[in-house]
């Protein structure tokens, strides 16, 4: 996650572009803004939760290093998500211009550096990697540019995946009941990459996974809906990660169709269910209390986000997760694995 500090220095950045306004065309295609050092280095990043607690939900402090890591890579990733949000929002304009070649600039110094391809990394580190790639892969989906990438940048892309892959494959054979949030995240972040480069090998492996968590999903027959165990066993977070991990299930959902991809009644009824309970999780917890749901700490308002790509498809969407997004869509402008703002995504059509 972004810090404040991070995200109120790019909308600096960012604003302070309308300064240049009256540049000349050919100096308005050249970013003013330095990217940040690309980061080579181990991922060694220690997390934030207690690992004696089964939860894991007991935050603790964190080192120094970890979060100066945390906060060098965000600032990366968050730099792209508004170059891509200001290039969709301001058109044909010198502005746009801008934004338009930092965000080439910013991918190529890294991608020319093999930024975030370390191997030795913790799970955290690589967690963050995951993130920083999902945020990059949404942003060229949204802004439709991938196609004037430089060979180089989508290579890099391409080795960003595979070594999501090879962090993450290995987790739903050895330990399937163990897979949560994480592996969503990978494989939208994989997925993504897929559908950007034309690599079928990666949405292939978005798919799989995302079948495994509909597989995962238990129904509750009391409530009539489905849950994840792993993120539902989060104590006061449960409602927190259940909407977490709906936001890269509800983006493959989305999008694998539209690439060949097929949702059988049990997947699709399955990711239905899952939405009505992250909705209880949040507006009526008591109603969950026989699956050991107690008090839940308040849900970030851009969290919810996943309703909008969600309700797009109409097998999936329902009265409950229509009422999340009505309730809460003026927040859905800043989700930093999304690559910043959601209801730009050019979502397919409702299927």
């Amino acid at each position: 996650m972004c810090s404040k500090h991070v995200l109120a220095s790019v909308l600096s950045l960012i604003f302070s572009l309308s300064a240049l306004a009256g540049t000349q065309e050919q100096e308005s295609k050249k970013c003013p803004y330095t990217a940040p050092i690309p980061f080579t280095s181990a991922l060694n990043v220690n997390s934030k939760y207690d690992p004696n607690d089964p939860s894991r939900s007991t935050e603790i402090d964190v080192d120094a290093n970890s979060l100066k890591i945390q906060q060098h890579i965000n600032r990366f990733s968050s730099g792209i998500s508004y170059f891509g949000d200001y290039y969709l929002t301001k058109p044909n304009t010198s502005n746009a211009l801008i934004a338009s070649a930092c965000l080439n600039e910013w991918l190529t110094a890294w991608a020319s550096s093999n930024a975030l391809t370390s191997t030795d990394s913790t799970s955290t580190g690589k967690a963050i990697r995951v993130w920083a790639l999902s945020s990059i892969a949404s942003t060229l989906l949204k802004t439709q540019t991938a196609e004037t990438l430089p060979t180089t940048t989508v290579q890099w892309l391409d080795q960003i995946a595979n070594q999501i892959i090879n962090d993450y494959d290995e987790r739903r054979y050895i330990t399937p009941n163990r897979t949560n949030n994480h592996d969503y995240w990978a494989a939208w972040a994989v997925a993504a990459t897929g559908l950007i480069n034309q690599q079928r090998t990666m949405t292939d492996w978005g798919y799989s996974m995302l079948l495994h968590a509909t597989n995962q999903a238990y129904f509750d027959p009391i409530s009539g809906t489905y849950y994840l165990p792993n993120e539902l066993a989060r104590g006061h977070l449960a409602a927190f990660y259940t909407h977490f991990a709906l936001a890269p299930l509800s983006m493959l959902s989305a999008y694998l169709p539209e690439a060949g991809y097929t949702l059988d009644y049990h997947a699709l009824q399955t990711l239905s269910g899952l939405g009505s309970n992250a909705y209880l999780l949040t507006e009526a917890p008591d109603s969950l209390a026989h699956l050991g749901i107690t008090t839940q700490s308040q849900v970030s308002p851009y969290v919810f986000a996943w309703t909008h790509p969600f309700n797009t498809q109409a097998d999936l969407q329902n009265d409950a997760t229509t009422s999340l997004e009505s309730q809460y869509q003026s927040s859905f402008t800043n989700y930093p694995q999304l690559g910043g703002n959601v209801q730009l995504l050019p979502l397919p059509a409702s299927r």
